[in-house]
């Protein structure tokens, strides 16, 4: 019983990887099967920022006028 509960998590890890990384195209078709299956895979919090949705807000620019900052990291020093 455990061997066919693991195979059937294995088959649906399979089937969820292939949908992921299945072309924009291919899913459009699917989604005429049914709708859940067109729609593009997500972390789905695209309220975030994490610019991972195509709804996620853009990046503020910044204000005209404005200074970059640049870290500078220096390497440690040598024991020569």
């Amino acid at each position: 019983m455990q061997a066919w509960i693991v195979g059937l998590v294995v088959v649906l890890a399979a089937a969820y990887a292939i949908w992921y990384w299945l072309p924009a195209g291919l899913r459009s078709r699917l989604g005429r099967l049914h709708e859940a299956l067109g729609r593009a895979p997500g972390c789905n919090a695209c309220q975030s920022t994490c610019a991972g949705c195509d709804r996620a807000a853009p990046a503020a620019a910044p204000p005209p006028g404005a200074k970059r900052i640049v870290p500078i990291h220096s390497a440690p020093p040598s024991d020569d």
